[in-house]
């Protein structure tokens, strides 16, 4: 009897946000690992579904109006959410 393997799905990795600082409308892109299948991308807080998947390494986002200082950046994939890191409003 063969049963079939279903490999466990892992949350996305973030590693860089190009820009991380930057006015709001800017397109900045996200690097990591494991975006395959990521449904939304989370900045402060505001669940994003707009966003353009270039890779399984890469994606791009437009920043949201209405948010301002620092805030946390994540995705989210079948897995979870991934890691945070920080984009600065200017």
């Amino acid at each position: 009897m063969n049963v079939p393997f279903a490999p466990i799905p892992t949350a996305a990795q973030l590693s860089a946000l190009a820009p991380a600082r930057a006015p709001a409308g800017t397109v900045v892109t996200i690097t990591g690992s494991n975006f395959s299948g990521v449904v939304e991308v989370n900045i402060g807080g505001e669940a994003l579904t707009d966003f353009a998947v270039l890779s399984v390494m890469q994606l791009q986002i437009a920043v949201p109006e209405g948010l301002t200082g620092s805030v946390p950046v994540a995705v989210r994939n079948p897995a979870g959410y991934s890691n945070t890191l920080t984009f600065t409003y200017k």
